[in-house]
């Protein structure tokens, strides 16, 4: 009696040491998932940024180059003076050219000024769906109180399960040592034309899809690998037929 109780306790001992030290790893495991996960969505975040600043960077330029473009045209449009009696005096065509600069500087106003008014509307949406996606879409995943509290394991844990408190060292992972099991060797398959490939069945033609010949409604359903040579011929025949 003395010796099992010696030797259940050397065995709480070490299964306890054992979780003991195992604690602290698989808080720092959990903490790291936590880091990772963090430093995942934040290159998301400046991923986000990064698409936004092209359109916000480029029309920012425009609209300044734009902006100096129509100051430099009322500048120039409405510099003169009005007691100049120069006008009266033009021909027919100077009149004419006169109309010509007149229009193609109101032109030029028009399309300036609504070219910043665009700009500004770019930056504006931009900006917002910018602001958007990094609310709703890409949010730092934040971890909560439960999973916090998942990771800081206690030392009464250990208690929940007896099994793993009396744990005896070696023997209960004899299997993980014995190696990897052999599969048995298959049986003889069927011919081809009355299977489908094991393949086939375990979703490897998953994206080929379904084939069958429009014509005909008898052929098997399987991934096109596994259509056997004569159904194939006879596929091929009825298609030259049907054209």
């Amino acid at each position: 009696a003395a010796g099992g109780f010696g030797g259940a306790h050397s065995l709480w001992s070490y299964n306890r040491a054992n979780y003991m030290f195992d604690v602290p790893l698989r808080q720092a495991q959990a903490f790291q998932i936590q880091n990772i996960q963090l430093a995942r969505f934040a290159l998301f975040r400046e991923d986000v940024r990064d698409m936004a600043a092209l359109t916000i960077d480029k029309v920012d330029t425009y609209m300044i180059v734009n902006t100096l473009k129509l100051g430099f045209i009322v500048s120039v449009f409405f510099n003169f003076d009005r007691t100049d009696t120069e006008m009266s005096e033009m021909n027919c065509e100077e009149r004419s050219i006169n109309m010509i600069l007149t229009i193609t500087w109101a032109t030029s106003f028009f399309w300036l000024l609504t070219s910043i008014w665009f700009s500004m509307h770019a930056l504006i949406v931009a900006q917002s769906l910018m602001t958007k996606m990094l609310v709703q879409v890409v949010r730092v995943p934040m971890p909560s109180a439960m999973e916090i509290s998942d990771a800081a394991s206690s030392a009464s844990t250990f208690e929940h399960n007896i099994a793993d408190a009396f744990r005896v060292p070696f023997i209960s992972n004899l299997q993980t040592f014995a190696g990897p099991q052999v599969p048995p060797a298959t049986a003889a398959l069927p011919p081809e034309s009355g299977r489908k490939d094991s393949a086939c069945s375990l979703g490897s033609c998953r994206g080929h899809g379904a084939w069958q010949h429009p014509s005909r409604d008898s052929l098997p359903l399987s991934c096109p690998s596994t259509v056997s040579t004569a159904s194939r011929t006879e596929a091929a025949s009825h298609a030259e037929v049907a054209v």
